[in-house]
């Protein structure tokens, strides 16, 4: 839609309606190709992730919850999933970074619940 309006936009300033047209239709460009280069197919769904997080972890996993953030310039998406020890109360919990993309594990803290 950007582009198709910074080209609209373009065309209206050849057409003579004023120079702001030109200054419209670069930032629509800029921003059109922004969009163009930073968006992302997501093959790695929910379930892929949660599987690849409880995986990583050295514990049987009962809850569990995942989260899309995206990181860098382009937006590369990363799901970022919090599961905890299948016992009751959970002993353990753990924070597992799995990458959108590939399904490969980025990064894992895990730790000790403490007693309450």
């Amino acid at each position: 839609m950007y582009l198709a309006f910074a080209a609209m936009g373009a065309l209206a300033a050849l057409g003579g309606f004023g120079d702001g047209f030109w200054l419209a239709a670069a930032a629509l460009a800029v921003i059109g190709a922004y969009h163009a280069v930073s968006a992302w197919r997501l093959p790695v769904r929910e379930g892929r992730a949660l599987e690849a997080a409880g995986a990583a972890v050295g514990f049987p996993v009962g809850h569990a919850s995942a989260q899309v953030g995206f990181v860098g310039w382009r937006a590369r998406p990363v799901w970022n999933v919090l599961v905890f020890s299948a016992d009751e109360p959970p002993s353990q919990r753990a924070l597992v970074r799995v990458d959108g993309l590939s399904g490969d594990v980025i990064d894992s803290y895990v730790e000790d619940v403490p007693a309450v």
